[in-house]
């Protein structure tokens, strides 16, 4: 079991699993899931999304759990792709060896190589500081002295910079350095994303660091399938849809 800290809110909801093919379909999209009954499923590494154990040659996370509901539900097999970065997976996918990708962002380059689902998961950005220090910023008074460190450039760094101007910004290439340039003190503060720093804080590294704020601008992630496969995205929404929503809140069994 990985216990969080702090919640993960379903948008969507997720139980336990129907009888396989419980998933209330039309005709036509019966019939292509007849047709089409083994999907390939790239997921990108990384706890608590997706992780594989060595030992036990298993993969275990947020996301492989998310998709293997919905494999029992839809009565299909589900073939996996890992990939080390989101890039990698990106590459498959216009090479066409990937069907379906959960956990991704919507963005307007990848409108045109995915089909994207309703968001089924909005994670929190918090704002993470030195425990001994205030225990609420507000991002609009904080002194241009005061570093924010955040991975980028990308969605973060541009939010900030849109929203924030008076904000110096210390880019990071993973969530993990942005906590530990905080450590360093070359930042006074880290931008992560909720489930990670709810791992991360229970780890005597960073035993000194406090959630001192929320970014305010969530990620929401999507299952993502092939663009030229609509009838995928149709059976994929339909089965999202038929999850009774409910919040999954204290731990995600890995």
């Amino acid at each position: 079991m990985l216990a969080l800290s702090l919640r993960l809110l379903l948008l969507l909801g997720l139980t336990l699993p129907f009888a396989a093919g419980a998933v209330t379909l039309d005709d036509d999209s019966r019939a292509w899931l007849e047709r089409h009954p083994e999907w390939r499923v790239g997921v990108v590494m990384g706890a608590p999304y997706a992780e594989y154990d060595q030992r036990q040659r298993r993969l275990s996370g947020f996301h492989v759990q998310l998709m293997a509901h919905l494999a029992d539900d839809l009565g299909v097999r589900l073939q996996w792709r890992r990939f080390a970065d989101e890039d990698a997976l990106v590459k498959a996918a216009r090479e066409g060896l990937i069907d379906v990708a959960p956990g991704l962002r919507q963005t307007p380059a990848g409108l045109r190589l995915w089909r994207y689902s309703d968001p089924f998961l909005r994670i929190p950005r918090l704002l993470v500081g030195d425990r001994g220090g205030p225990r609420a910023i507000d991002l609009e008074y904080l002194h241009p002295s005061e570093l924010v460190s955040a991975v980028g450039p990308g969605p973060i760094t541009e939010f900030l910079a849109s929203n924030y101007p008076n904000i110096t910004v210390l880019t990071a290439t993973s969530q993990a350095e942005a906590l530990r340039q905080v450590l360093e003190a070359k930042a006074s503060y880290a931008v992560i994303d909720e489930p990670v720093f709810g791992r991360l804080s229970q780890q005597v590294e960073y035993d000194s660091l406090a959630v001192v704020g929320d970014l305010g601008n969530p990620q929401l992630l999507r299952i993502a399938s092939r663009r030229d496969s609509p009838e995928l995205a149709a059976v994929l929404e339909a089965a999202i849809r038929q999850f009774p929503a409910r919040e999954l809140s204290g731990g995600i069994s890995c």
